[in-house]
């Protein structure tokens, strides 16, 4: 089926394959993958060969000649149903019938959320990757969740080492938030004024991990020039990953730890905004009782 495809590419058998579908528009975001059994070939939807060229220079892959490519993008175009780009096809090296050609799996979500770790972009790797986020997330071990194999600490702000051990048995509060957006700047007051409170009233009890979504390594460093406490080193993917995990919509935010690792249910920013250090430990019954007392003050 590749050969039929492709009769004109000299591509070698026993490899996978993708169809990377992409308008000069889109930038090339799909360079970081490095694979041993994996090729890929573009398919351009450029206007004209001098885009084409423009794009393609800056790939480290195969393409389809632009002059050649104008009926078979016509015909893989029709073949994947493309209504949208960019888009990759992953192709599968054994595929001989129409019926195994093409994985049906979204593989530009796949990649832009897993990475490298999307190989080989199935829904089977899908549902692998989504069980590991589960257990991740559900686990209560605090080093899977914030650590990786090649890092068991967390940093604090003048870049020591601390190690995630220190963070069992305390309440810890994930922020995730960036030095570009206005309201955080505003929630790191109202949560630096709590944390340096119950370091006080609660000493040991209560830690943060800044989860940055800064835009750069130096924004970092600005974020973490005004925080107290701790985070994941800016180069590491497990910031990513934890935005993942957790579903996070917007910044700022603040998700809650528990004793046993697993998140509360409790909204960590509206919390804090709103009753301050009063409701550690952030639980659901705490987060009530502090707002059933404020209600019978104001009575």
């Amino acid at each position: 089926m590749l050969q039929l495809l492709f009769e004109d590419l000299n591509v070698n058998n026993g490899v996978s394959v993708c169809l990377l579908l992409v308008y000069v528009c889109y930038s090339c975001w799909i360079s970081c993958f490095i694979f041993w059994d994996v090729e890929i070939i573009f398919v351009s939807l450029d206007r004209d060969e001098a885009s084409f060229r423009d794009h393609f220079q800056g790939m480290s892959w195969l393409a389809v000649p632009f002059d050649a490519a104008g009926l078979l993008r016509q015909k893989l175009c029709a073949r994947f149903a493309i209504e949208r780009i960019p888009a990759l096809i992953p192709l599968s090296a054994s595929a001989t019938s129409s019926s195994g050609l093409g994985c049906r799996e979204d593989a530009v979500r796949l990649v832009g959320e897993y990475g490298v770790d999307a190989y080989p972009f199935s829904a089977q790797r899908r549902r692998e990757l989504e069980s590991m986020d589960d257990a991740r997330r559900e686990g209560g071990r605090l080093q899977e969740l914030l650590g990786c194999e090649e890092r068991d600490f967390v940093i604090s702000a003048d870049d020591i080492n601390i190690p995630i051990a220190d963070l069992t048995g305390k309440t810890v509060g994930l922020y995730f938030g960036a030095h570009w957006c206005p309201p955080c700047h505003v929630f790191t007051k109202q949560l630096k004024e709590v944390y340096n409170e119950l370091k006080i009233l609660r000493p040991g009890s209560f830690e943060v991990i800044f989860v940055s979504i800064d835009r750069s390594k130096g924004e970092f460093q600005a974020s973490m020039s005004s925080m107290p406490w701790l985070a994941i080193p800016y180069s590491d993917a497990t910031r990513k990953r934890l935005t993942r995990i957790f579903s996070v919509k917007g910044i700022p935010g603040l998700l809650i730890l528990g004793l046993d690792g697993k998140a509360l249910k409790t909204d960590g920013r509206t919390t804090i905004s709103t009753y301050g250090a009063a409701a550690f430990p952030f639980t659901e019954s705490r987060v009530s009782e502090v707002g059933e007392a404020l209600k019978t003050v104001q009575l």
